[in-house]
């Protein structure tokens, strides 16, 4: 009899133990998904092309992991540039086939245990993912159209940046000078400059009641919204050129109201007040 009793006793501990261990396993197995289940953005330690996601995931208040590879300037053995970068934490990294959804490159985005390259690709998947991208297929539609009207505004920009390149010149600052204060109506043959870029991109945003001229699309913020402010609060970074652009606004300001409105707006919100307040500096 108690040859049994003690067999039974043992019976439920090892029973008991394996329920703990099972537990255990299924608590930690939960801890590792809910873990994976966080974006993770995989850039320098620089903004660059990797900003516009970061600021997308802080206006949706959604957590996500920054991951930043050191970068830092080649030099001698003196300390002076010899151009280029070491970014010798990428590249062991690279090595490995992490990269290959981007070539090889950085940004990459970790969403949903899926890998995903280009910059643009992963703006409009964070957007998704923080419900930024409009309620309806045809919103979402019309959000895409504004986010590719402001890159028109982009590409015309970087046509002077590179066209004369990194080094101040007397031809790359009178190019700029052009850009930013041809009228917005002229009868001048070739491309418009920033002006007439800005009015037609204001006259191309979806009509909005004076409650809620400060969105792009609807009554909340979407992508549109985020490029729309990044194009005015980020892309121009040396002081002439932001004193231009603002004055060039100025100019026509009637004209782009729903831009400075939404982009104000967008500056202003706790979420993004906060991120600029505590986001590393870095060299670009």
């Amino acid at each position: 009899m108690g040859e049994m009793v003690a067999f039974r006793t043992c019976r439920s501990v090892v029973v008991s133990v394996l329920l703990l261990c099972a537990w255990t396993s299924g608590v930690m197995a939960l801890s590792v998904a809910a873990a994976s289940s966080v974006p993770t953005v995989t850039y320098f330690d620089a903004r660059g092309r990797a900003e516009l996601t970061r600021c997308i995931f802080r206006l949706g208040s959604k957590e996500f992991v920054d991951h930043r590879f050191p970068i830092a300037f080649k030099t001698d053995d003196e300390g002076k540039p010899v151009g280029g970068f070491e970014v010798t934490e990428y590249e062991a990294e690279k090595s490995k086939g992490t990269f290959l959804v981007n070539m090889d490159r950085l940004p990459v985005l970790e969403l949903n245990g899926c890998m995903i390259g280009q910059s643009a690709a992963m703006e409009r998947a964070a957007a998704r993912y923080c419900g930024m991208m409009g309620e309806t297929d045809t919103e979402q539609a019309v959000i895409d159209c504004i986010v590719e009207n402001v890159r028109d505004v982009k590409d015309s920009w970087r046509s002077i940046t590179l066209k004369y390149g990194f080094p101040p010149s007397p031809e790359k600052t009178d190019a700029k000078k052009e850009w930013f204060t041809k009228p917005a109506v002229t009868k001048e043959p070739g491309p418009g400059g920033f002006r007439q870029l800005m009015t037609r991109l204001n006259a191309s945003l979806p009509s909005s009641s004076p409650e809620s001229i400060q969105f792009a699309m609807g009554e909340s913020i979407t992508l549109a919204d985020v490029v729309i402010w990044d194009l005015l609060k980020e892309t121009f970074t040396e002081p002439d050129d932001i004193a231009m652009m603002e004055e060039a606004m100025a100019a026509d300001e009637t004209s782009v109201e729903r831009l400075i409105a939404i982009s104000d707006h967008i500056l202003n919100t706790p979420a993004m007040k906060e991120w600029l307040k505590v986001r590393p500096e870095s060299m670009f």
